[in-house]
């Protein structure tokens, strides 16, 4: 299930809304950079920082398009669920994040259906955190790796 990006239907309009955001931003990259070309002298490009820096410009957000259509394919829409005992969709939890035996940090976190989050204070389905506790059983231990390390979380309680 690691390949696939979880979202709920509200997640996946917004990550539909981002695509057409940079299809839009990709067709005004070219329109900066057919300007400067324009504006040039001589050959049109030689020498030209702005025709340079447009076109630069237009190969990150090609890259980032073409990361978004290829992730387009990897999409599962998941169903916003309810349960008391389990770790849900827009369920705010308290975790105690364990590192080690004597470190140790209580935080909580709102798990989002989105495919980015808008604070520091959420994770999505598809961050290590987020699938490591999605579902999972109010009271459990689990683990997840990030940067090479195993993280243990405890899921202490809704809040």
């Amino acid at each position: 299930m690691e390949d696939k990006i979880l979202l709920t239907q509200e997640g996946y309009d917004e990550y539909l809304d981002q695509l057409e955001k940079m299809k839009e931003k990709f067709y005004e990259t070219g329109m900066l950079k057919r300007e400067a070309n324009e504006q040039a002298p001589g050959d049109g490009w030689h020498d030209n920082f702005a025709y340079e820096d447009a076109v630069r410009e237009e190969n990150a957000v090609l890259y980032r398009l073409q990361v978004l259509n290829a992730n387009k394919k990897k999409i599962k829409i998941v169903k916003e669920e309810n349960h008391n005992d389990l770790v849900c969709i827009h369920d705010k939890i308290k975790l105690e994040m364990i590192y080690s035996d004597i470190d140790k940090e209580t935080e909580i976190f709102l798990l989002s259906g989105s495919y980015t989050t808008k604070s520091d204070q959420e994770i999505t389905l598809n961050s290590p955190l987020g699938r490591a506790i999605y579902l999972q059983k109010i009271g459990s231990i689990v683990s997840y790796k990030t940067s090479g390390k195993t993280i243990k979380v405890h899921i202490l309680e809704k809040v």
